[in-house]
């Protein structure tokens, strides 16, 4: 399977869920702006992964390989037909995302030709502040639908969040996430340990004890050279 190719599988998977979105746009409405700033959302990440790299490059890989695994490509990790496939993954998914967009802001309006369409007020009315753990259940509610993992990734994810939360907090507002909070995520990976829940020294321990216990392994120590990019 070539690149053009992969395209192709890109195309189709990310099709698939925008005709089902519209669908949904069609029925109920235009977004409501919890998951409109979800999609907006996934849009910067992608743009950062894209134009400075992966901040976890574990979490990329993975995310990129169980989508080869549910369609069969048999591209092999590190290969640079699969860096490539990473690129294509991350560019569909926010193009993805900006179509969804375009098409529920299309919802909003009316076009009768040659009488112009009132601007629409509900485009100026400020989005009310959105807190992580909403941010977090709109990306899972759509995550799921579009099957985007397997049983044991999600489980992961699901350890990820929790990090997340007890890190940052369930109620901060992600008006408020700004790179200083990305930072402070990007440094608690640094120091965190390996296996945090099984490991004797570590499990049931509050997160401020574990970051500063010392001979644990950690987590993704071979990752700093990218966390160190992401920072500069």
């Amino acid at each position: 399977m070539d690149h053009k190719q992969l395209r192709t599988v890109l195309t189709q998977h990310f099709s698939k869920f925008l005709a089902s979105r519209k669908a949904e746009i069609d029925a109920t409405g235009p977004l409501p702006n919890p998951t409109r700033e979800l999609l907006e959302n996934t849009i910067a990440i992608e743009e950062l992964v894209l134009t400075d790299g992966p901040i976890d490059l574990n979490d990329t890989d993975d995310t990129a390989l169980e989508f080869v695994r549910k369609y069969d490509l048999g591209l092999e990790k590190g290969t640079p037909l699969f860096e490539s496939f990473k690129q294509s993954f991350a560019q569909a998914h926010r193009d993805y995302a900006k179509a969804v967009i375009a098409y529920s802001e299309s919802a909003k309006s009316f076009d009768f030709n040659s009488t112009p369409a009132a601007p629409s007020t509900a485009t100026t009315i400020k989005s009310k502040q959105l807190s992580l753990q909403q941010l977090v259940e709109q990306f899972w509610k759509y995550a799921q639908q579009e099957d985007r993992w397997s049983d044991k990734t999600e489980g992961e994810k699901s350890e990820h969040v929790a990090l997340l939360y007890e890190r940052l907090g369930k109620t901060t507002q992600v008006q408020n996430i700004d790179r200083g909070l990305a930072h402070l995520m990007r440094d608690t990976l640094l120091m965190y340990p390996a296996n945090r829940n099984k490991g004797r020294k570590t499990r049931g321990k509050p997160l401020h004890e574990v970051l500063e216990l010392e001979g644990v392994p950690k987590l993704h120590c071979s990752s700093s050279r990218i966390y160190g990019q992401i920072a500069a």
